[in-house]
């Protein structure tokens, strides 16, 4: 049941600069319901960063699941599955800000190695607010933004920018002090698997394209060693090796459900060409595609007598 009373404040994208730290915000909304919402499980392409203003909920991230309360939020990284269900006597209320966010390669010289680590070591839980400090920038664009009609002059949209990055930063840096709470609720083993699980989910997204290790570097904050190692610990996969086999596995779907060219079918999937795909198949064990498309009509036609 989605929540019925829902402001969406921003109908453009912004972009944000600051100490080396680029945040571009693609949605901005604030729900309001009085009465009882749930939203299903579902992933973003960037972070989520919810406040609770008011109210109480459950939420799933990954696979961890915790009660939230007024005062408090969470930090959703991309291509994580997560859900909200309020409370039924007691609905949550929230800001949510949608947001990429990327960081420079400067190193220490302006601050951005420090936001990197950060980004790096986000737990899958909640965090609380320092004596209302979030929920005053966030009151604080409210009343800008529904002022004036909907129409914001210039000198609203540079503090409105100020609050957006004021509000991400400041959530980024309270997780850290509480990261002693949120070590002792999960272990290591946990926050892997939800990584694994991101960079998986993040695989199956973006198949078709010519991706690498390296770019998950930049979206997920870790190392292409991290990255490897965090594959092979929950999945026994390196990067490529999953990325060649979520390729497979649909090139297979696609071979046995679909009459289209079998090197067509190699460029759907991201295979450089069929020799490529050829060779994957046979790393897999798995039959020729010619002689697997062979098959699948032999037994269709089979059925049909």
């Amino acid at each position: 049941m989605l929540p019925q009373k829902v402001v969406v404040f921003l109908e453009k994208e912004f972009c944000i600069r600051f100490e080396g730290i680029t945040m571009t915000v693609s949605r901005f909304s604030k729900v309001e319901d009085e009465t009882p919402w749930g939203i299903q499980s579902h992933a973003h392409l960037n972070f989520e960063m919810h406040y609770i203003f008011d109210g109480r909920g459950s939420i799933t991230l990954g696979h961890t699941g915790f009660e939230i309360g007024k005062g408090e939020y969470y930090i959703c990284p991309p291509f994580i599955d997560h859900d909200q269900k309020t409370d039924d006597k007691d609905p949550m209320k929230e800001f949510c800000v949608e947001c990429k966010l990327e960081v420079d390669d400067a190193g220490e010289e302006n601050g951005s190695a420090a936001y990197g680590q950060l980004l790096n070591k986000l737990f899958y839980g909640k965090y609380s607010d320092h004596d209302g400090y979030i929920l005053k920038c966030f009151q604080l664009m409210d009343s800008i933004l529904t002022s004036n009609d909907g129409k914001m002059r210039v000198e609203d949209e540079t503090i409105l920018k100020s609050l957006l990055m004021n509000v991400a930063i400041s959530m980024l840096f309270f997780t850290r002090n509480d990261s002693e709470s949120a070590m002792s609720r999960q272990d290591w083993n946990d926050i892997n698997y939800h990584r694994a699980t991101s960079i998986r989910n993040y695989l199956e997204a973006n198949y078709k394209n010519d991706i690498s290790v390296r770019d998950c570097t930049k979206i997920f904050f870790l190392s292409e060693r991290q990255i490897d190692r965090i594959l092979n610990k929950v999945f026994h996969e390196s990067f490529y090796s999953l990325l060649m086999k979520t390729r497979v596995n649909i090139a297979m779907n696609l071979i046995k459900t679909t009459n289209l060219p079998i090197e067509y079918i190699a460029a759907e999937v991201g295979f450089t060409g069929y020799r490529q795909m050829l060779r994957c198949f046979k790393k897999f064990n798995i039959e020729n595609p010619t002689v697997l498309r062979r098959q699948c009509s032999r037994s269709d036609s089979e059925t049909r007598v």
